[in-house]
């Protein structure tokens, strides 16, 4: 019986990330880029990664163009001010040049910390994975942002 039930679980993990988008909005194959996404972690950064869960960054990706296996597009977001910019991915790597961003005056913590995020978004390419909960874009050598779905 237990393996029965083991055999049921493994099914399931490997169904649900491809019916993701329909149990809960969560993007999945084709539609990883597509949607807005909360900012949860980032590194390195002065601030802890329970301050880049608390804050309300977010970044959205666009696409103009879609095959399920490359996409690019537009990306923006929002930190404290709105940036904007291109991106594109394809075979497990994801590529975004300098940002272009509104310029508000953000001091203190919240100004540091969108620094950080537009200096790394700025790095060019990065390594993607997705769990079925979190995008990991991973520069390498410790860099990387973490980002959930956002809430429709």
């Amino acid at each position: 019986m237990r393996q029965f039930w083991l055999q049921i679980f493994w099914a399931l993990a490997l169904c649900l990330p491809a019916f993701g988008t329909a149990l809960g909005g969560a993007p999945g194959g084709g539609e990883l880029w597509s949607g807005s996404w909360h900012i949860i972690g980032l590194a390195p950064s002065a601030q802890t990664q329970s301050v880049w869960a608390d804050s309300k960054f977010t970044i959205t990706f666009e696409p103009e163009a879609s095959d399920g296996e490359a996409a690019e597009g537009r990306v923006s977001g929002r930190a404290c001010n709105n940036f904007f910019g291109q991106f594109e991915a394809a075979g497990g790597n994801v590529s975004m040049g300098a940002m272009g961003a509104t310029r508000m005056a953000c001091a203190g913590v919240v100004g540091h910390m969108e620094s950080e995020l537009l200096n790394l978004l700025g790095m060019g390419r990065a390594a993607f994975t997705w769990d079925g909960e979190t995008l990991a874009l991973d520069y390498g050598e410790g860099r990387y942002i973490r980002l959930t779905p956002s809430a429709p």
